[in-house]
């Protein structure tokens, strides 16, 4: 085999697995989200509106601590009934505890007929505050759960529009809403969630940057995605172990699109010009 052909194949494998990461829709903001959360909510205790955002979480701990429990029912009765199965007889089956409740139905309306709906009264409430940020990322965490994408980004963009000025909850909403976009191939739309973060000082601004750079190759802007990977590889700092992630990665991406616009009959502009030259052909 070249070696053309080894780093050709070594690349796009690395390309297809980075993709699949970076569009994922399973959220790997978390926990800082739930530290960004409190620590805004210890802020605003100390503003002038310190009732009102007391009441506020208060009301939203109500609606979350149902989905809370309603999620471990349906956790536990689906352990339970994956132990029942793996035993081998009859006996050691009914020995087996049943489950308290019982399995999610794979239907929004029947498994959550009251979180979703009240989500969405408590964001058109409370829009602007912290807590409707919470809100908004809670209610697009179970749309998504439900294959309900467009709801799951109208219920953040809805709150993302409301909003009184950018900070780290900002951001995360703007990143969670590119995600979603994202994982359904709808990279375009999700460019404009991360652009306004990847031009930030968020310390997360370098993993929206990649995130830009990863959908621009994908939709075919190789020029543009390659200025994207040159610029965090020039800019991002190094960690103790050398090359941090995000200018690891996009290294890698770098040297993928080099190869491919070097081996490659489609110009950099991307796939718009390569389909117009086609259908000047089949003209």
């Amino acid at each position: 085999m070249s070696e053309d052909k080894k780093e050709f194949d070594s690349l796009e494998f690395v390309s297809q697995v980075g993709q699949v990461i970076e569009k994922n829709f399973k959220w790997v903001l978390g926990l800082f989200v739930a530290i960004v959360v409190a620590s805004s909510v210890w802020a605003y205790m100390d503003s002038a509106e310190e009732a009102n955002q007391r009441e506020a979480f208060a009301e939203l701990f109500k609606i979350t601590k149902i989905y809370d429990e309603k999620m471990a029912e349906f956790e536990e009765a689906k352990i339970a009934k994956e132990d029942k199965a793996n035993k081998e007889t009859p006996e050691e089956k009914e020995k087996v505890a049943e489950a308290p409740g019982v399995e999610a139905t794979g239907v929004l309306e029947k498994d959550f007929p009251e979180v979703v709906p009240k989500l969405e009264a408590f964001i058109d409430e409370h829009l602007g505050t912290k807590a409707s940020g919470e809100a908004a990322l809670t209610l697009s965490e179970i749309y998504a759960e439900y294959d309900q994408y467009d709801k799951a980004v109208a219920a953040l963009k809805k709150t993302i529009d409301n909003w009184g000025s950018e900070d780290l909850l900002y951001n995360v909403m703007q990143m969670r809403a590119g995600d979603l976009l994202a994982s359904q191939n709808q990279c375009e739309k999700a460019l404009s969630f991360w652009e306004p973060i990847s031009e930030s000082s968020s310390f997360i601004s370098s993993q929206a940057k990649l995130k830009r750079g990863v959908c621009l190759q994908e939709v075919g802007r190789l020029e543009e995605a390659k200025n994207v990977f040159q610029e965090i590889k020039d800019s991002t700092g190094q960690d103790e172990r050398g090359m941090n992630p995000e200018a690891f990665s996009a290294t890698r991406y770098l040297r993928y699109i080099q190869f491919k616009m070097k081996n490659s009959d489609i110009p950099p502009s991307g796939k718009a010009q390569q389909n117009e030259k086609d259908s000047e052909k089949a003209s």
